[in-house]
């Protein structure tokens, strides 16, 4: 799953505006590991992060793993206004 798929559901959500998705990100020059996805949305006139992890397995451990990434790049992040995401099948 990638930046595609997360555009088309978020598209079927009526009152969000999809910004931008942008694949392998990194929040900074020294950083030494990536952002799988980073998508800016807006719901009214608030702007939105969503910091996305994808993993290709939906099992417990590599979920795990996501949800524990994805709270340490929130923590890097300035911007209030932001919500982690895990992609995965089921």
């Amino acid at each position: 799953m990638g930046e595609s798929e997360l555009r088309k559901l978020l598209d079927r959500v009526p009152f969000l505006k999809v910004q931008s998705i942008k694949s392998d990100v990194k929040l900074s020059s020294r950083q030494l590991y990536q952002l799988d996805i980073v998508a800016r949305i807006k719901t009214g006139t608030q702007p939105w992060t969503l910091i996305g992890e994808t993993k290709r397995l939906g099992q417990p451990r590599e979920i795990r793993i996501a949800a524990l990434e994805i709270e340490k790049y929130l923590s890097q992040l300035k911007d209030k206004k932001r919500h982690g995401v895990i992609l995965a099948p089921f």
